[in-house]
């Protein structure tokens, strides 16, 4: 779970810790969000929901491939049948509707498999989007109460990188990471069956 701090965003957090009043020091944590979204047990959930509905619309766009399939075969026989000269023109003509036919039918599934796959795309993105943003605000309102309860005034997320791809915090001693501690509190009401 990388995120992109734009340099708008850090000239301004500089600034806030640069001038901030001599008597209110800035008390500093650290979170490693990446850790932190994939070690709690609701992200595990989304990751297995979104796995068996990726599974359903595989079996279900499979169905709708092996009918265009068997469309297009029924096609082509209608089509080499219509080429035999031992047909009357009363028969290549029936037989001449029936593959416009079957043509229809073939750019009709032709049609649905490709809305099919735009809507499964478009409905597991917004779902894992929403439940991305729910788990993110769980761990947020959990570092919240934790910062405040340490008297911490700011947490850096370390995971964080920049636009270029370099971490934007460059280092840290990691003796005010309150990675695990979030993630025991987020894990504490797991699930028995969880774990």
């Amino acid at each position: 779970m990388t995120r992109f701090w734009t340099p708008l965003t850090i000239v301004s957090l500089l600034s806030v810790l640069a001038f901030a009043p001599v008597e209110a020091q800035t008390k500093v944590a650290t979170i490693d969000m990446k850790e932190v979204f994939d070690g709690y047990w609701k992200t595990e959930n989304l990751k297995q929901r979104l796995e068996e509905d990726k599974t359903q619309a595989t079996v279900q766009h499979q169905k709708l491939l092996d009918a265009l399939k068997t469309k297009q075969t029924e096609y082509r026989g209608l089509r080499e049948s219509i080429e035999n000269p031992a047909i009357s023109n009363k028969e290549k003509e029936k037989r001449n509707q029936e593959a416009r036919s079957v043509l229809g039918q073939i750019q009709k599934l032709e049609q649905d498999v490709v809305n099919h796959q735009k809507s499964t795309e478009a409905r597991i993105g917004e779902t894992s989007l929403r439940y991305r943003r729910n788990i993110i605000k769980e761990i947020q309102e959990i570092v919240a109460v934790r910062a405040k309860t340490a008297g911490y005034n700011l947490v850096l997320d370390i995971a964080a990188e920049g636009f270029n791809g370099t971490p934007i915090v460059v280092f840290t001693d990691k003796s005010s990471d309150i990675s695990q501690t979030v993630l025991a509190e987020l894990n504490r009401n797991r699930p028995t069956t969880q774990k």
